[in-house]
Parts: C-alpha cells; structure tokens; sequence
C-alpha cells in the first residue's frame, strides 16, 4: 500500500506550521506587550501553535484561568484558553496586561470570541490582532490511522467525531463512504460489493454480531482494504481498548486541557500547559507521561522529546519503555500511543496481514469463517460448513443464506453434468449438512432445499436405486418431522405424503412406515381428523401390507379414532397392533408405545382396573429399552390407575410422571401441561422429586 507522503519540514521537529508564521511574525521585534486573538481556536491545533511560538519563546506557557496572570513575571508570553466564566474579570483586569507588558495569544472558539466581544467590549477593544485558526484533526488519531494501514491491519475502530478530516488528512483524495451495518446479512452483502472501489466506515454497530457480519460480507465480496467500525456501540459497553488483533483501535479524542494541564503540574511539570499541548492532548500520552515525571525523569526530556517528532505519543512511549516505566502487558500494547510506537517492531500482540493467515485470539470462530470464505473454491460443500458453522455461533440468518449458495451452487454443478446419471457427488454433502441443521431444530434452511433435491433426483436418475437413494428417505423424513416440531402442520402433511409415495428411497419398511404416521399426526394437529382418518383407512385398505406398514396403519387410526373421541373403536385398533407385535416381534420397544396406547384408550373409558396391568407392562419394556416418551406417558397412567384404586404408591408414581414428563418433553409441552393439574391432584401436599 502507498501512503502519501510524510508531512513536510515545516511541521516536524521545531519548524512552523504555516498558519502559526504570522502569529509569530506578530510578535517579533516587540519591547511591549501585545494581545493578540486566534479565534475559531481548535485544540487538535494547540500543539502546532505551542511548537512554532516556543522557538523564540522558551518562556512560553498555556494557561486556562485567567485570574492566573496577576502572579505571571512582567514580559511573560502566554496562551489563554479562553473562558466563558473569566470575560467580566478580563474586562476588569485589562490594565494587567499593559502593567506587566504581557505577551498574550487568546485561544479562542467562535462562541467564546462571540462572548468577549458582548460582555468584555473593553478588553476586546485593546485586541490588536486577529488570526484564525484552520479546521484540523487531531494529529494522532492521523497518525494512527496511518499506522494502521501501515501495519495492514483489517479493520479499524475509530471513536469521536471528524472521521472525515482525519481520513483526508491520513488518505488525502481517497473517498470514505458510509453504510450501515445493522441490517440484514444481503443487505450488508451489497454495500460491500457496490462499494468495491471505495473506503467503507460502517456505522450504527450495536453489537458483536453486526461486527462479525459486516467482516464476513467484506470477505465474500472479495474485499481486502481495510475497513472502518465507527463509534460502535461496543466501545462505551466493553471498553476503549476492546479491539482484538484485527482491529486496531483508533480515537479522535483530546483530554480536556484544564485537566490534563492539572495532572501534569500536579507530578511536578514547571509547564504543564504547554506540555500538555506538545503532547497533543492524547489522553493515554498524557497519563503516561504523569508516570514518566513521577519516576523523576525531567520535563526538559520530556519536552524535548515530543518537540522532536512528528508523532510525540509514539516517542513518549518509546521512552517510557526504555525507562522501565511502562511495560508491554495486553492491555498496554493495545493502547493507540504502544500500536504506534511497536506494532511495526512486533512488539505488540501480533497483527495478521491482509492476504495472510489470521490470528485465533480475539475471536477464533470468526477469523476461522472469514477465513473459508477467501481461501479456495467456494464448493457446495464450502457454502455447506460455512453454513453449519455460524449456525453453531447462532447466526441463523447468515445460515440460511449461505444454505441458499450451497443449493444454488449444486444445481449449477448439475446442469453442467446433466450426462452423468449418478448425481451422488452433488448431493451427499448437501443431504449430510441438512441432517445437520436438522439434529439443531432448525428446519428453516431445509423446506426449500428438500423439494429442489427431489426434482434434482428425479430428473436426473428416473429409476434411482435403493442404494443410491435412501439417504434422501432418512432427510425427507427429517425435514417433514422439523416441520411438524415447528407447528407447519400442513407443510409437514404435505412432505410425509411425498416422501411416503416413493418406498424405493426409504431405508427400511418402518421408515415408509414413519411417513404414513407422521401425516397423520400432522392433519390432525392442523384440525383435519376426518381427513388423517381417510388417509389411515386407505392405506388399510391396501392387500399385502408388510409388517411394519400394517401395524403403522393401525397405530395411525386408532390416533385418530382417539382424538375424535371414539375411544372404543381406538381399543380395538390398540389391540390388534398389541396382538401383530407379540405375535412377529416380542419384546421390540414398539410394543411398549403400543400398550401405551391401549391403556390410554382404556382409562379414557373409566377401565381402570383394566388399564393398571397394561401401563405397568408398558412401563417394564419402557424402562428396559430407556424409551422416555414412553415410560413417562406409561407412569403417568399408572399413577391415574393407582389413585382411582386407591393405591397407596399413587403419589409416588405421580411424581416420578411429572419429573419424567419434564424431562422427555419439556415444561413447556402440551403434554406435560395439560397432566401436570392431575398429576398434582394425586401427590397433594407433596412436592414432586426435582
């Protein structure tokens, strides 16, 4: 990167700033006193002033309270800062000036002139000269911003106003252009590409997560200049040295010069205003150097050392190092003055460079998919595990766009290969990274994904075989039950319905089986009991059901039968599914959901003493094969059967239902909340074991 040039002779070291020759030129040649006014005075600027002014003035001292100059020598030079609260004392006391033949330069801003000329018309009279300082930044958030870009660093966090001064002083006819970074992940995607030739300062960063994305949107729009955060939120929530080995932390601010001039005098500066101008008002220079003068270095050193380079922080620092006085801890080298001063020594935490590996110790889970996104080629199963990734950091909306390229990006793949008749390659890892997603409950990136898989499939391979396919079984089966979890009751019908109709791509019976069940369940959450009842009874209807479709079928029904209310008829349905599994599969856990099921159906009639021994065996083969669901449907009936007999273990059973009900479905299921009234009824008094 080419920067521009270093700033010329007459602003380095003891030359003079051009608007500070004719100050000077003013009092040149003088045996008397002079005043003199530099209105529209900006303290970024003090520093120049106090330089150019100091080379024929050794004497020269900033003062902030004007009362002050009755105990200045005759003949001294000063610069006030002017206040408010001393214009009525200064048009009183003007003949001090005169007395004492006072050299003064009034530092003045345009509403602080403004007030001289109302409430002190006299004093302001005696003024002879007017000057005017121009508009500037300060000098080290310049020099900063420079350094930063020196460094290569990636971002920059920048804090306090004149971002635009600063950048056209630092990048003089580079354009800066600003865009938000609270929007949406496509949004920030296209300000990034449509800036492309531009400096970007994003503003409105509220959080960790704006600052994450608009890095990730930088990377895949291919953009390696460096960016700006400005005044981000996270500033003033974690700190002004929040900023990790990506971003350099850079400030506008200036310490106030009554305070900083305070503190100076206070560690024993026998100038203390004029220090505090050479060191340009940085606030971390001017703690650093309260340290340096308590530590007995003198401020003729410490003077000499701000006037003798362009950037006083960077070697106020550089001496504090070298005196002990400082050392290069975390918190330090983070600092604006130590990035300065070392970053380019590897002296600070280790910066990573554009184009070059990223460090992992500010936020490792970042710089990991940033990374992704600029090294190879962005494959479907590149866009894939960039998707998994941030869906683990709880990005969902960046998940489910870059899901979206991945798909995007198979269909391209496959309309370039449409010869080939075995489209595995460009499916297997979209089907692995659904299955992903899904096993997190986020069905959102797969509804879409799955309908576009099934065309893809079968345009591709009209008769797949049961070895290339079932995967597509097991995630269509996924995605339907995601659906059904999310309350998409007739989206999920609808998949259940689809994935059912194709048993070529289903990896067992009992998957097909799932499928029939499953749409069920979902017409009738979404109120179609009439409808899950045709849909049970014609796949009854069909000859030479195989196990595990007949004994779905019935189960499916007798669900049905139940939620209408038909309870008698849901028995016999439960008995016939009991009667196939003991009969075909003793023992399989099936039967334990079967029984369940029976006894359900048998309590709803007021059969207790039927139900008991039913729930109790449900319970057994529950507990045998750690089938939760189940074994807590199975206790909470058996305490509803108990406390109807009059058992005495009612109460125990009761609890240990409500703690299993918890810990299979949640607190907040349906099925837990609509048992939990009953259940309390049969503990009373006693508390349910936690």
């Amino acid at each position: 990167m080419v920067l521009p040039a270093s700033p010329p002779p007459d602003q380095q070291g003891q030359g003079l700033a051009p608007w500070v020759e004719p100050i000077a030129e003013a009092f040149r040649g003088l045996d008397r006193g002079l005043l003199v006014l530099v209105d529209h005075a900006s303290n970024a600027r003090l520093g120049e002033l106090v330089r150019g002014l100091l080379v024929e003035h050794p004497d020269l001292e900033v003062v902030t309270e004007a009362p002050t100059l009755e105990d200045l020598p005759v003949g001294s030079f000063v610069i006030l800062a002017v206040r408010s609260e001393d214009a009525t004392w200064l048009n009183l006391k003007r003949p001090i000036f005169k007395e004492r033949a006072l050299n003064v330069v009034l530092w003045s801003s345009k509403k602080e002139t403004a007030l001289l000329g109302r409430c002190a018309p006299d004093f302001a009279d005696w003024i002879t000269r007017r000057f005017e300082c121009p508009p500037g930044p300060p000098p080290h958030a310049v020099m900063g911003l420079r350094a930063a870009l020196c460094a290569r660093a990636i971002g920059i966090r920048f804090r306090g106003t004149g971002l635009d001064q600063v950048f056209e002083a630092a990048l003089p006819g580079r354009k800066l252009v600003r865009a938000s970074a609270s929007g949406e992940y496509p949004a920030l995607l296209d300000a990034a590409r449509g800036l492309r030739r531009d400096w970007i300062a994003w503003t409105n960063v509220r959080s960790r997560r704006d600052i994450d994305c608009t890095y990730w949107a930088l990377a895949e729009a291919g953009r390696r200049r460096p960016f700006v955060l400005e005044n981000d939120r996270l500033a003033r929530d974690l700190g002004p040295f929040w900023d990790g080995p990506d971003l350099w932390f850079v400030h506008g601010q200036l310490a106030r010069l009554k305070l900083a001039r305070a503190k100076l005098a206070a560690a024993g500066a026998p100038f203390p205003g004029r220090l505090a101008a050479l060191l340009g008002l940085e606030p971390e220079v001017i703690g650093l150097t309260v340290d340096l003068l308590r530590r007995d270095v003198t401020a003729t050193l410490l003077e000499e050392t701000a006037r003798s380079s362009p950037d006083p922080g960077v070697a106020i620092t550089r001496l504090a190092v070298e005196r002990g006085v400082s050392s290069l801890g975390p918190r330090r080298t983070r600092s604006p003055n130590f990035r300065r001063a070392f970053a380019r020594d590897g002296r600070t935490q280790q910066e990573p460079r554009l184009g070059e590996p990223f460090s992992t110790n500010w936020a490792h889970h970042v710089n990991a998919v940033h990374a992704l996104l600029r090294e190879g080629a962005r494959s479907p199963e590149r866009w894939h595990t960039l998707a998994l990734r941030v869906l683990d950091y709880g990005y969902t909306d960046v998940a489910r766009v870059w899901a979206a390229r991945a798909s995007t990006t198979i269909e391209t793949l496959v309309e370039a290969k449409r010869a080939d008749p075995a489209p595995s390659d460009f499916y297997l890892a979209e089907v692995a990274a659904l299955r992903a997603l899904l096993s997190r409950g986020l069905s959102f990136v797969s509804h879409a994904v799955i309908l576009r898989l099934e065309a893809r499939m079968m345009a591709l391979s009209p008769q797949p075989t049961q070895g290339d396919w079932w995967l597509y079984g097991d995630v269509a089966l996924e995605v339907a039950q995601a659906s059904l979890r999310a309350g998409r009751w007739l989206f999920a019908a609808d998949l259940f319905a689809r994935g059912g109709a194709q048993p070529w791509a289903h990896r067992s019976e009992w998957v097909s089986a799932a499928f029939l069940e499953g749409q069920v369940e979902a017409l009738l959450q979404a109120g179609e009991a009439a409808r899950a009842e045709a849909v049970a009874r014609s796949a009854l209807a069909e000859s030479d059901l195989p196990l595990p479709h007949l004994v779905g079928a019935h189960r499916a029904l007798a669900r049905v039968l139940a939620a209408r209310g038909r309870f008698d008829e849901a028995e016999n349905e439960w008995r016939l599914v009991v009667a196939l599994l003991e009969r075909e599969l003793p023992g399989h856990p099936t039967l334990g959901s079967a029984l369940v099921g029976l006894a359900d159906a048998l309590t709803s009639q007021g059969r207790h003493a039927e139900a008991e021994p039913v729930a109790a065996r449900a319970l057994q083969l529950a507990e045998k094969h750690a089938h939760h669901p189940d074994r807590a449907a199975a206790l909470r009936l058996l305490a509803a059967a108990h406390s109807v007999l009059g058992l005495p273990d009612a109460p125990e059973l009761a609890g240990r239902a409500l703690s299993a009900l918890r810990e299979a479905f949640g607190e907040d299921h349906p099925l837990t909340q609509s048992s939990e009234p009953h259940l309390r009824r049969i503990l009373g008094d006693a508390d349910p074991p936690a």
